[in-house]
Formats: structure tokens, sequence, C-alpha cells
């Protein structure tokens, strides 16, 4: 198709031009002057779309929003009326969900059609992908996207839950664009009216929304002598750089999900988080007794992406986790180092009520005060923690439980 009528003729002329030899009589001289009338054409033409593409390409600003959301205007979840306001983030979530989330039995559906970006988030993949990994170490993997929303409504009646394959990429590319405000050609680019927010300024359900809402895993992997194994991230982390973070944690991947069998949204969770314990601090899976879903929220900041939190006891001690042989997975370009912190698990209150302040006393007193997360805890820590004093608020025996097998959920083979 001709998309510009002087392209058409430059290439018409260029053509031209290489067939005059061929023509009989045709003088050197003649052929000079064509030539060189082709040579300035071609030189202006080179030019023209130099600063076509000069203007396309930094027609795009973006400049970081600290924070994404002012704490005073949060925009409400469906199904997780809670705000909890961390540190560095806010989670929305659910204390009732997250109870009846440790004993659901929803199934999974598995979409196999992957999600792609479509409309203005397409078109601004290229720059957006362009800033997004300028100072960091790019890598494309694979992902899953969440397409149902984890509410009291679908825990009540045993709804399917269903899941389909993504990219990091995707979520760079619409997702994360919360955190970031973008003109477009000296434009206001109003992307979170457009994509993230509904027409009332609540955050859209999953099952309407056009982003790639990629599900984050992370555990809480607690050892024998009750000591919590604590990574810290890397520089070249995406959202925890050289911040502590769970024992491990991640990306739900589609090698988490087994396609046509009939599997619970537990043992998909459970398992993806196991392998990112694996992949981070070297545990070999004979090493994990049993896992569970602590919680589930949609962090706020990351264009409310949602989070699955885990609880994993471990039939190794504090010593034998320092004492194991060196990672040798690709994981350590992500993680600097693994430490073990010891919890206090008896001085979690009784009741915090779902109150910030109570919640961020009772979590302070399970972690003893340990000043190495002082200003250095990542938001999955910060959550996973917290839900871990609400879980064993309603139940203190949970960790023993985990231990004797009976909330067994075993996610990775041995």
């Amino acid at each position: 198709m001709i998309t510009s009528e002087v392209t058409y003729v430059a290439a018409a002329f260029i053509t031209l031009v290489g067939l005059l030899p061929l023509i009989p009589g045709w003088s050197v001289l003649g052929s000079a002057v064509v030539t060189g009338i082709g040579v300035v054409l071609g030189l202006l033409l080179l030019v023209s779309d130099t600063r076509h593409l000069v203007r396309r390409w930094s027609g795009w600003e973006f400049r970081r929003r600290e924070p994404a959301f002012e704490r005073s205007d949060l925009p409400p979840v469906p199904g997780l009326p809670v705000a909890m306001v961390l540190d560095r983030g806010v989670v929305a979530t659910d204390d009732d969900v997250n109870r009846h989330l440790r004993h659901a039995v929803q199934k999974v559906v598995w979409r196999a059609e992957p999600y792609r970006l479509e409309g203005d988030l397409r078109q601004a993949a290229p720059y957006v992908l362009r800033r997004s990994t300028s100072s960091r170490l790019p890598f494309n993997g694979p992902c899953v996207r969440l397409e149902t929303d984890i509410d009291a409504d679908l825990l009540r009646d045993d709804g399917d839950v269903f899941l389909r394959p993504a990219s990091f990429f995707d979520a760079l590319c619409s997702n994360e664009l919360t955190a970031w405000a973008i003109d477009r050609w000296d434009k206001p680019w109003r992307f979170r009216e457009e994509f993230l927010l509904d027409s009332h300024g609540g955050v859209r359900p999953l099952d309407q929304s056009e982003l790639a809402n990629v599900v984050g895993v992370s555990t809480l992997a607690i050892t024998s002598d009750d000591h919590l194994l604590i990574v810290l991230q890397s520089r070249r982390s995406s959202a925890s750089a050289e911040l502590w973070a769970p024992s491990g944690s991640g990306s739900l991947e589609p090698r988490d999900v087994v396609a046509d069998v009939s599997t619970t949204l537990q043992e998909v969770v459970t398992k993806g988080a196991e392998r990112e314990l694996v992949e981070e601090c070297g545990i070999r899976p004979a090493s994990i007794v049993a896992s569970t879903v602590l919680g589930f929220g949609r962090w706020l900041d990351r264009g409310a992406k949602p989070e699955f939190v885990c609880l994993t006891a471990l039939d190794l001690s504090s010593a034998e986790v320092v004492a194991r042989p060196a990672r040798t997975s690709d994981e350590k370009l992500w993680t600097t180092r693994v430490e073990t912190l010891p919890l206090s698990l008896s001085a979690v209150p009784g009741s915090v009520d779902g109150d910030d302040a109570a919640r961020r006393d009772a979590v302070k007193a399970l972690v003893d005060g340990d000043a190495r997360l002082a200003g250095s805890t990542s938001v999955p820590l910060a959550f996973g923690l917290a839900c871990l004093v609400t879980a064993l608020e309603d139940r203190p025996e949970l960790l023993e439980d985990l231990r004797a097998g009976a909330t067994r959920t075993r996610g990775l083979p041995t």
C-alpha cells in the first residue's frame, strides 16, 4: 500500500536511474546527472524520515510518580475493601477473604490463548520498554494472568478461577504504567482513566480489565527452629531492588499450571511459590514439608497486580540452611544473599482487629524488631508478615499443623 506520494515518486525515480544504463546510446554524462539528482533526493528523504523518527520517539515523556497514589485518595478495589498501607506501597486485601483462602478448593481453568496488548497499550509498548529497561537487565520471562477476582463471593460459591499465559514485558507495558505520568506529544495520556479505573474511580474487576494482571507469588519459609528465610534482592530486581524479600518471590509461570488436569488454585499458587523458594534459596524440594496460602491482595502501586503470599514449613534447621551449598541457578543475578531471621511466634498478640498500627506492632514483635528490616523491607515481605500475624491470630497452631501435615499442600515433587 502506498503511504506517501513522495516515497512513491522517489522509488520510481530511483528505479529509472537503475534502468538508464540499459538504454542504448544513453550518455555517461546524462547518467551522472540523473544519479546526482537521485542521491540528493535520497538524502532529502533520509533527513525527513530521521526527523520523523526522532519526533516519534521523543514524543513520549515519562515522569515517575512518588507515590503512585496519594494515601488520602486510594481507589477502592472490588472485593478487597482494606487498603493495607505499608512503608513502600499499598496492598488492597481482606482478612475474611484470606481466612477462607487458606481452605479454598476453587478449580483452575487454563485458557491457552496468550494475553496480548491491544490498542494504545500496544502502540505505547516500544517506548515503554525502551524507558523501562534502559538501566536494568531486561528479561522477558513467561508469566500467568489472573482473570477472576478473588473475593468472598468466589470463595463462598466455589467458582472457577481463570488463568491465561502472559509475559513480563506485558506487565511492564500495562500495569506498571501506573507508576508513571506519561505525556504523548505534549498531551497527558490518561492511562489510569482509560485502563485501570472504572467510571466511578474504582479499580476495574479482573474479568473486565485490559491489563496483563500478572500473578505475583511469594512464600515465607520457616525452619524447624522457627527462623524465617529472607532474601536480599540485587540492584537488578525490577520492583524490590536492594530490599529484603520473602524466602521465595516472583511471578507465577505457566509451568506451575498443569493444563487439562483438575487442579485447585491453592495447589497452583503453592507450586509457584515453592519453585521460587527452591530457585532463590537453593532449598531442595525434599526439604519442604508443606505449604499453604496465607493471603491475597492487589498491589496498587503496580497497577493493582494480584499477589499471593504463602507459608512454607521446612524440615531444615537455620544452621543447616546456612551450611547448604552455594546457589548455582540463574537467580544469582536477581538475589544478593540469603539470611535467616529468628521469629518470636509466641509474641504475636491475640488480636489486632484489622488495625494498621496494631498490625505493625504485631509484626515488629514477631521479628523481634530485627534491625535488618528497618527501612529495607519490600512490599511482598511486609505484606506476607502482616498476613502471617493475622493467620497466627486466627490459629496459633497453624505452623505446627503445617509441620504435622494437617494442612498439607505439596507443590513440588521430591
